[in-house]
């Protein structure tokens, strides 16, 4: 939501400003990753869904949070946007994302892997 001030005269041509509430239409999607640190979940999943949704028409503004194992990335759209045509553009973008995200995820807990066992196998003498 936010404010709009609007300037109004009155009978006696005195100024009085207005406050119109505007609800901006926003989609907000929510992403887990178990175990993964705030910085994975913003360099893995959060900037790759961002690159996806910027390409969507109407996005007036993108933010996001990550935290330990999550990340919200909040959508808001021009007022005239319909918000359902959004919802589908971002359900297909997450869609696109998905397949990216999938085979970036596993080649991160591949190497991750490979870095333990090499770090093990360096221990265990």
């Amino acid at each position: 939501m936010s404010m709009s001030k609007s300037r109004e005269v009155d009978d006696r041509g005195q100024t009085i400003w207005t406050r119109a509430r505007l609800d901006v239409p926003t989609i907000t999607v929510s992403t887990c990753l178990p175990g993964a640190s705030p910085d994975t979940m913003a360099a893995s999943v959060a900037a790759p869904l961002e690159r996806q949704f910027a390409s969507i028409a109407g996005i007036t503004n993108i933010t996001s949070s990550s935290v330990e194992v999550g990340t919200s990335i909040k959508l808001e759209f021009d007022l005239e946007r319909n918000i359902d045509a959004a919802a589908l553009d971002v359900q297909s973008a997450i869609s696109v994302a998905t397949r990216r995200l999938r085979w970036t995820l596993r080649h991160r807990r591949r190497s991750a892997s490979s870095i333990r066992r090499t770090a093990l196998s360096s221990f265990s003498r």
